[in-house]
């Protein structure tokens, strides 16, 4: 077993404690279930869902307000 499934029997493993990429800039837990039995697992998945949510809103917030996008007028034929 590994990742959320062992995360849900309650089992943190050392590593994924140990920030990489820029997950250290955000704010967010690891979820960790307590009882180990498939509810456990299946609520260790919701809140990973949850947490992931926050983290992408959390790096919108964090991208420049002005970020002008060039917008499509027209579809390229045969495309729509």
């Amino acid at each position: 077993m590994t990742g959320p499934s062992l995360r849900g029997s309650g089992v943190l493993m050392m590593s994924e404690g140990l920030p990489y990429s820029s997950y250290d800039e955000f704010d967010f837990e690891i979820p960790v279930g307590s009882v180990g039995d498939v509810y456990d697992r299946y609520i260790v998945r919701l809140r990973e869902m949850e947490w992931s949510n926050a983290i992408v809103k959390q790096s919108l917030e964090s991208c420049p307000k002005d970020l002008s996008l060039p917008m499509i007028q027209e579809l390229p034929s045969g495309e729509g």
